[in-house]
């Protein structure tokens, strides 16, 4: 009666199971990587996407003047919306008031663009990947809104749907952002799109025009 395994029989049950293992590991190994690269995906993805919303929201109440202080404030008047170039905006809007002491809120509009988030810019510089915001009323130093960002700009449009002659023609914004996840172990990238057609609040409904 034969005992044991013979060394032929060990190394080849030994071979055997370093493949299964190997195939296993790999499968494992691949899978982590798509969940990485899923991961990676969906966190640009929904940064870009809250970074396209926020940008969309300034720009749809971009005019609210109800005092009138972009005509009359020193300097003016001021465009809700002034254009510097495809990858860049100015946008004015009074929206709040003065604070109401210690633990208070703001106010009404007060006639002046002081206020925070009343005075940005928002930008992008090609080849930095990041799109920014600055609080011209604070003089804050920029806010970075979102990150591999592989282009980024703005298309402007009066009322008729044509290129607005100057700033103070502008009645829509569209604002364009292609993000792009950074280049994966596989060499993999994957890249979303977002496009927002954003009404210039004033314009659109002849509330608080600046004109």
């Amino acid at each position: 009666m034969k005992n044991g395994f013979s060394l032929i029989e060990a190394l080849f049950v030994t071979v055997v199971m370093s493949l299964v293992l190997g195939s296993i590991f790999g499968v494992a190994y691949r899978a982590q990587l798509s969940f990485d690269e899923e991961k990676r995906f969906t966190e640009t993805s929904q940064q870009a996407r809250v970074a396209t919303d926020e940008i969309a929201r300034y720009i749809r109440q971009a005019g609210n003047d109800p005092l009138g202080c972009l005509r009359t404030l020193p300097g003016g008047p001021y465009p809700a919306v002034e254009r510097f170039g495809p990858h860049r905006v100015r946008i004015r809007t009074d929206i709040t008031g003065s604070f109401n002491g210690p633990g208070g809120t703001t106010g009404d509009p007060d006639g002046r663009l002081s206020s925070p988030m009343e005075d940005v810019t928002i930008g992008y510089l090609p080849g930095s990947n990041q799109v920014y915001l600055v609080d011209n009323a604070l003089g804050a130093t920029p806010q970075i809104l979102a990150d591999n960002i592989d282009s980024f700009g703005f298309l402007y449009q009066d009322s008729t749907g044509g290129n607005p002659g100057s700033s103070f023609g502008i009645a829509a914004v569209d604002v364009l952002m292609v993000a792009q996840t950074p280049r994966s172990m596989v060499n993999r990238i994957n890249t979303v799109r977002y496009r927002s057609h954003v009404f210039v609040r004033s314009k659109t409904f002849d509330v608080f025009a600046t004109q």
